[in-house]
């Protein structure tokens, strides 16, 4: 199965299609496509296997896998400021890449190690593992269960990656980086 038929993406694109259609059909009609990564809050929790009171992490994936990375807080930022950038005349769609930071799932570890001053337990798990738990609840019909294991599997394998370049010059803050975000969270107080 490709990505674009996993459900977590094929929403995505059905979407992404389905405001494209309005815009040729409704004049006047504009919006703003914003992407943004996964939220860094996110990334190191038990969603992803990660426990950071036990200090280990199971992540389906490989410790080189890319992941762009934004905090929930700048993400609603980005949000409410690219309501008010212009768009060129007869523009309809706008696609927007902004991002905290784009690091390896390893890097990332090293930075909550580093942020709680503690070492992890790593092991990275097999995807196989992790696609049979999907097909089976998308034979079960578990739709739920089925966009959950999808979505387990896209931060430590690359898929929760943005490629650049990206528009966050367009806006006037800049973002927290993940260990600013992991600081935030975990970081002694």
């Amino acid at each position: 199965m490709s990505l674009l038929e996993t459900m977590f993406f094929r929403d995505k694109v059905a979407t992404r299609e389905h405001l494209r259609d309005r815009a040729r059909e409704v004049p006047g009609f504009s919006y703003t496509l914003l992407m943004t990564g996964g939220f860094t809050e996110l990334a190191p929790s038990s969603f992803n296997n990660v426990d950071v009171e036990k200090h280990t992490a199971s992540p389906y994936g490989s410790p080189d896998a890319l992941v762009t990375l934004t905090a929930m807080p700048d993400i609603m930022r980005y949000i409410v400021q690219s309501v008010l950038l212009p768009l060129e005349r007869g523009q309809t769609c706008r696609e927007l890449r902004v991002a905290g930071e784009t690091l390896t799932w390893a890097v990332l570890i090293q930075t909550l190690e580093e942020v709680q001053g503690v070492k992890y337990d790593v092991t990275y798990l097999d995807l196989r593992e992790a696609a049979v738990k999907v097909e089976a609840a998308r034979v079960a019909g578990d739709t739920k269960t089925e966009m959950l294991w999808e979505a387990k599997t896209n931060c430590a394998t690359g898929v929760a990656h943005v490629r650049g370049p990206f528009d966050n010059a367009l806006f006037d803050f800049t973002p927290e980086n993940a260990k600013q975000t992991l600081q935030r969270l975990y970081g002694k107080k």
